[in-house]
């Protein structure tokens, strides 16, 4: 393979391939693959990179270390409730009819992790309880722990971080952020992710010294393409006309 970690579902297909997944389990996180789609379906990161990109980076690089296939697709699906489109209950983080929807896609154990890690705090105290309290912690929320340092290191995938500074970028410029961040995947017996995470701080710090801050706050956005806004603009007045004329009989 010419490639680190995959970025499309094609190579993530190959990667696993390769590393001798049951094809059964490939067969799994392909379909999931096909439900991701139009839940992410034109959201980007804020380096422009397509969310969906970084979605396969992350289950990739939990496929890299050889994880159950349950861990793959909790990867790859682990932005569902903080970004995901279900189509229904909007601005809700993981509903009762949302988890199902997820459950029948994607299996029980899978939901449950990324339910779990929509809900996981991840701010430098957090984290420092986290290593403080590693042997004592459930397994399920050492395996999401474990998934969020895989996003972590596919943020920094092709400079992705360092494209242009912003608010998330000035998140994780914190010195002692990183550090314990290195010292969880240390922790989390992933040394070679630390010693990758190692490595892309001390070049994007070096990096931050020449980029200037951007008016973007670097997380993610949607862009819908021109007809689906001609098509939904109309739909959102017909909506509000309705709820307004409701509200002025009531």
């Amino acid at each position: 393979m010419t490639f680190d970690y995959a970025q499309t579902n094609l190579q993530l297909v190959r990667q696993m391939r390769a590393l001798s997944y049951l094809e059964s389990d490939i067969a799994r996180v392909e379909r999931a693959y096909q439900t991701a789609i139009p839940m992410f379906s034109g959201l980007h990161r804020g380096s422009g990179k397509p969310f969906i990109c970084h979605l396969i980076g992350t289950a990739s690089i939990l496929a890299s270390h050889h994880c159950p296939v349950d861990m793959i697709l909790a990867g790859l699906m682990h932005a569902a409730y903080t970004q995901g489109d279900f189509g229904f209950h909007s601005g809700q983080k993981g509903s009762r009819r949302q988890r199902q929807f997820l459950t029948d896609h994607i299996g029980e154990q899978a939901e449950k992790l990324v339910y779990l890690y929509a809900r996981l705090d991840w701010k430098a105290h957090h984290i420092h309880t986290y290593v403080e309290d590693w042997h004592r912690l459930p397994v399920e929320q050492k395996t999401t722990i474990r998934i969020r340092l895989a996003n972590e290191r596919e943020d920094f995938l092709d400079n992705g971080m360092i494209a242009e500074r912003n608010t998330k970028a000035d998140q994780i410029a914190k010195l002692g952020m990183q550090a314990k961040i290195l010292t969880l995947a240390e922790r989390a017996d992933w040394p070679e992710l630390a010693s990758d995470l190692k490595n892309e701080f001390e070049q994007f710090n070096q990096a931050l010294l020449n980029v200037k801050w951007a008016d973007s706050s670097g997380f993610s956005a949607l862009y819908l393409p021109p007809t689906a806004k001609r098509r939904l603009l109309p739909r959102l007045e017909k909506a509000l006309v309705r709820r307004i004329r409701k509200q002025q009989s009531a």
